[in-house]
C-alpha cells in the first residue's frame, strides 16, 4: 500500500492535484464504487480529510472516513510487481496485461509485441491505433470514458472524477494513452489525469513533463488526435 501511495501522491504533485485518490466517497455517489449513493454531507466531510505518510516506517494514517479510489494505479503496480518478478528471474520475453495496463519486454516468437489500442467510439472494439516495444520494456496504460460511465437523470456521467469541481469530469477527451520506459503505474496514474483535464492542460502539462501521451478528443464534432512531442519522437507505431 505505501509504494502505490507514493505513486499516486507522485503524480498528485506534478498535477498540481487533479490526480487525487481520496475521491472515492465521490465515486461512490456517483454510482462507481461498492457503496451506493451515500449522503451528500458525508460524502463532501469525508472527502475533505486528510491522510499522512509517514516514510520512514513506510506507514500511512488516515481518517476513517476518507476513501481511496486506488483503481488507476493498482492495475498498473500489479502489472510492474509482476514484471519485476519475471525479469528478476531471468524471463525477458513477456507481454502483461491486467485490465488493459500493459507491460510488454523483448519479444514474441513473431518478433515486437504489437499493442492495439481501442477506437473509443467502436462498439466492436476496432482498432485506433497500435504501439510496438520494439524489443525493449514498455508501459502502456489507456484511460478513458466508455467501459465505464452510465446516465443519471438522462445525462452522460463518467467514472472520472474532477476534484477541482467535485463531480464527474466535463471535457471533450474521448481516450488517452500513455507509455513510459519503466513504470506501469505511473502511466496509468498519467493517463487518469490527462482524461480528467482540459485538452489545452493535458498538452501543456506532457510537453513540460516529456510524457509520452497520445490523446483522442472530439472538436468541432470530428475526431482529433494530440501527440506530444516525446510520443512523436519514439519509434513505438
Amino acid at each position: 500500500m505505501y509504494e502505490i501511495i507514493k505513486i499516486a501522491l507522485d503524480v498528485s504533485d506534478k498535477t498540481n492535484g487533479v490526480y487525487d485518490i481520496t475521491v472515492g466517497s465521490l465515486v461512490n455517489n456517483l454510482g462507481f464504487g461498492p457503496n451506493l449513493f451515500l449522503d451528500n454531507q458525508y460524502v463532501f466531510e469525508s472527502y475533505s480529510l486528510k491522510f499522512s505518510i509517514d516514510d520512514k516506517n513506510k506507514s500511512i494514517s488516515k481518517y476513517k472516513d476518507v476513501v481511496f479510489d486506488l483503481s488507476s494505479v493498482a492495475k498498473g503496480y500489479a502489472v510492474d510487481a509482476i514484471s519485476d518478478y519475471l525479469l528478476a528471474n531471468n524471463f525477458n520475453n513477456y507481454l502483461i496485461d491486467i485490465g488493459g495496463e500493459i507491460a510488454a519486454n523483448g519479444s514474441s516468437k513473431n518478433g515486437v509485441w504489437t499493442i492495439g489500442i481501442q477506437d473509443p467510439q467502436s462498439l466492436q472494439q476496432n482498432v485506433s491505433f497500435t504501439v510496438t516495444n520494439s524489443s525493449k520494456f514498455i508501459g502502456v496504460a489507456t484511460s478513458g470514458d466508455y467501459l465505464n460511465f452510465k446516465y443519471l437523470d438522462g445525462e452522460l456521467v463518467s467514472h472520472s472524477i474532477d476534484p477541482r469541481i467535485t463531480k464527474s469530469k466535463d471535457n471533450n477527451v474521448l481516450s488517452v494513452t500513455v507509455l513510459d520506459e519503466s513504470s506501469v503505474s505511473r502511466a496509468d496514474a498519467f493517463a487518469t489525469a490527462f482524461n480528467i483535464m482540459s485538452l489545452d492542460e493535458s498538452v501543456e502539462l506532457s510537453e513540460s513533463l516529456g510524457i509520452k501521451v497520445k490523446i483522442i478528443y472530439i472538436s468541432d464534432g470530428l475526431i482529433k488526435y494530440f501527440e506530444s512531442k516525446s510520443w512523436q519522437n519514439m519509434n513505438y507505431e
